[in-house]
């Protein structure tokens, strides 16, 4: 059995966060050093060379239980030119979701060939130890795709609790459970996330969620786009046409009864941190 993980990050502060915070997630006991045991594992790496050294030497940890891919946009054919090419001549507002869709499609293609599981990450995320542990549980059951809503962090906000929470970590560490990030969460929210709340007075104009507080330790929510974080393409369902939260799981898993909604924090959690 085989996972092909997949991140997009480029740029020294980006690279920075993804290895500051999302990296120790990935690497808590229950996730990817859990998951290396029963399966075998590649982790897609896409960037630009001039970013390829700001990895070193924490990118090391991640060796030591699955195979690194490095993919590099300068040696991606795009419009007429590499991929890099693109993202210099791109809008910066708009350029990560265009990249991401892009190089998202080519690991979903090759893991479409071998009818292998396609793990859809964002370089900021992240997971509650346990949630690859459950990923894979699900999947061994049978389903073909597992999609989450997720908690958007305010950076500025949460980054020194989280990075005092993760301290001196080393791979295989307890990681952090649900219900710490859920605590992080309500007290550190992003403003897109706090505008998704029904009784807020200044709510969203866009809302692909709906909130309800429940007192002061949570919320309920309905997410009209929870976001996919493992799916099993085939070649017919492979791309899609916007970001990886719209229709991206509904192309590839064709039978709804094998697409998983993650409905608690408990089962599943993962966490975006992004700037104000």
């Amino acid at each position: 059995m085989r996972y092909d993980f997949f991140v997009t990050v480029w740029a020294e502060p980006f690279v920075s966060k993804f290895l500051d915070y999302s990296l120790p997630s990935l690497l808590s006991a229950n996730n990817i050093p859990y998951l290396s045991r029963p399966a075998d594992i590649s982790f897609h790496l896409y960037t630009d060379r001039e970013s390829s050294g700001y990895f070193d030497p924490r990118i090391a940890d991640l060796e030591n239980y699955c195979r690194i891919e490095w993919h590099f946009f300068e040696d991606i054919s795009y419009g007429g030119g590499s991929l890099e090419d693109a993202v210099r001549n791109s809008d910066p507002a708009i350029v990560k979701h265009n990249v991401q869709r892009v190089t998202a499609q080519q690991v979903m293609a090759a893991a479409a060939e071998v009818r292998e599981a396609a793990v859809l990450l964002d370089s900021d995320f992240i997971f509650a130890d346990g949630a690859f542990r459950r990923m894979h549980e699900l999947r061994t059951g049978g389903m073909r795709g597992l999609s989450a809503m997720f908690m958007r962090l305010s950076q500025e906000q949460a980054s020194p609790s989280l990075g005092a929470l993760i301290g001196d970590w080393k791979p295989g560490w307890p990681g952090l459970n649900s219900r710490q990030l859920v605590s992080l969460g309500m007290a550190a929210m992003h403003p897109i996330a706090e505008a998704y709340f029904v009784d807020r007075e200044e709510f969203t104009r866009y809302p692909t969620q709906l909130n309800w507080r429940v007192g002061e330790a949570g919320f309920v929510t309905h997410c009209f786009f929870p976001h996919p974080v493992m799916v099993m393409p085939n070649p017919d369902t492979a791309k899609y046409f916007s970001t990886m939260d719209y229709e991206c799981a509904l192309r590839c898993v064709e039978r709804d009864e094998e697409l998983y909604l993650a409905r608690t924090s408990e089962e599943f959690l993962v966490c975006k941190m992004s700037p104000m």
